[in-house]
């Protein structure tokens, strides 16, 4: 655990302890320390055929390469009915993460071009909230990934970084594990994983650290003011099973909306493209489940708060038998 990591598990959201205190790190942790982290018991395989839906694969390809045409995942975690689980949520699989999956694997390219994200020597940069075991976040990386080999050799389509988070300690363990297990050495620079507690205030030092830029809305104006300088800024938030207890719904979307503060320009060319993405605005692409074991969380609670953070919400895909919704979240362009 780095020493700029404050140690913190899922479990004390349950607890009596105030969990917007303890995200905002108002609650003090001292004499916390984690010397063993627990040793996964699971592991979960996945594969995924990239660009089998793009509208970029070429029908006469005859390329054999299987690195470049599908996505082998092993993710170390633990049951869902395990102790672990219970004090780390983040440590196995819930069902959304598997919809959210498959979402990616349709649209996260045509969602990135369409907002403009893609030029060449540009980097693109995608946040996943509540990592957990890193499965999209960890999907993503190979997807920009293949999509930059299946390029011309000599023609880099783009750059692009996963910024992969969490709050909780024992999670981030073993997501950095994850990440080493299923990112090539050489790649290793393109994803990084960094604890980021829910909150406005923790999103603010998040960004500083990181290097990400430090917006702050003008209400007089109603726009948002850079402070300082650009470093880098976020292209797409995804994130899957957020949300099971009402108290994080508003530290979520505080964290969202600074995630999301940035100068950006409309595109009329694609203003009537919503069901896409197709926006030049960065967005936060969230799946959610209505009845995940132990959830008291609705959509209409969901939709509702997002709306009092200062976020327009547009359902792209629901599954109402199953209770799962993909949803896209950004700030409202000014008309």
């Amino acid at each position: 655990m780095s020493s700029t990591e404050t140690p913190w598990i899922d479990a004390w959201i349950r607890w009596e302890r105030d969990s917007k205190d303890v995200i905002d790190d108002n609650l003090s942790t001292k004499g916390v320390e984690k010397d063993e982290y627990p040793s996964p018991t699971k592991v979960f395989h996945f594969e995924y055929p990239l660009f089998e839906n793009s509208e970029e694969k070429d029908s006469d390809d005859n390329n054999n390469n299987t690195e470049t045409t599908v996505c082998t995942l092993s993710l170390g975690g633990f049951d869902s009915e395990s102790e672990e689980t219970w004090n780390s949520t983040g440590l196995t699989l819930w069902p959304c993460s598997h919809h959210l999956c498959d979402y990616l694997c349709q649209h996260l390219l045509s969602t990135l071009r369409a907002a403009d994200s893609t030029k060449s020597n540009e980097t693109i940069n995608v946040l996943e909230l509540g990592s957990g075991l890193g499965r999209c976040g960890l999907l993503a990386h190979h997807i920009l990934q293949a999509d930059n080999a299946a390029a011309d050799e000599n023609i880099r389509r783009h750059h692009h970084h996963i910024y992969m988070t969490d709050g909780d300690t024992d999670t981030l363990h073993q997501l950095r594990a994850n990440v080493r297990e299923n990112v090539a050495q050489k790649q290793q620079d393109r994803v990084s994983c960094h604890q980021l507690l829910w909150g406005e205030a923790s999103a603010r030092r998040f960004c500083t650290l990181i290097g990400l830029h430090s917006a702050k809305r003008n209400e007089s104006r109603n726009t948002n003011e850079l402070e300082g300088s650009i470093r880098n800024k976020i292209d797409l938030i995804i994130g899957s099973d957020l949300i099971y207890v009402p108290q994080v719904i508003e530290p979520l979307f505080e964290t969202v909306y600074v995630l999301l503060q940035q100068p950006f320009t409309k595109n009329e060319d694609n203003k009537n493209q919503s069901t896409n993405l197709a926006t030049a605005r960065p967005t936060f692409v969230m799946a959610h489940s209505d009845r995940r074991q132990g959830s008291s969380v609705t959509l209409g609670m969901v939709l509702e708060k997002s709306t009092e953070a200062g976020l327009e919400a547009t359902i792209l895909k629901e599954q109402p038998q199953e209770g799962i919704y993909i949803i896209a979240f950004a700030i409202p362009v000014e008309r």
